[in-house]
């Protein structure tokens, strides 16, 4: 039986990040607020070439992969819970590194993407370090 606070914790957590990530790939779909111009100079740096493109991906991994680390944090039954969203942090903090190695320096959204991803991962070891099992 696993102790439920940490895993609806951590199920709000992913809910956030999803929401989050499906209103900033929503934005840069429509080219709106700070994602109105693309920057010239990634182009050729990176595999993208417009907002759009970005925005896609981000709302089909991040927006609907933390949606699903959600529900396995919520549903009952399930073996090990916080694997998927333990993948998604890892994704995201992989990923951040990735593109800061590609383009050379930080962004702000990228050292805030970076800090989510952080947390997300040390909220798994949270939800972990809370259902070990204990020697009686």
């Amino acid at each position: 039986m696993y102790n439920k606070r940490p895993l609806r914790l951590l199920g709000l957590y992913e809910l956030l990040l999803a929401v989050g990530a499906i209103i900033t790939g929503v934005a840069m779909i429509n080219g709106s607020g700070i994602f109105s111009v693309y920057p010239k100079e990634w182009l050729g740096k990176i595999p993208f070439e417009s907002w759009a493109s970005i925005g896609i991906l981000g709302i089909m991994v991040f927006g609907l992969g933390n949606i699903f680390a959600a529900i396995a944090s919520f549903s009952r039954g399930r073996t090990r819970p916080w694997l998927i969203s333990l993948f998604m942090g890892l994704l995201l903090l992989v990923g951040i590194i990735y593109f800061r190695i590609l383009l050379g320096e930080w962004y702000l959204a990228t050292a805030q993407f970076l800090i989510l991803s952080i947390l997300q991962i040390i909220f798994c070891f949270y939800v972990i370090y809370k259902n070990r099992p204990r020697i009686q």
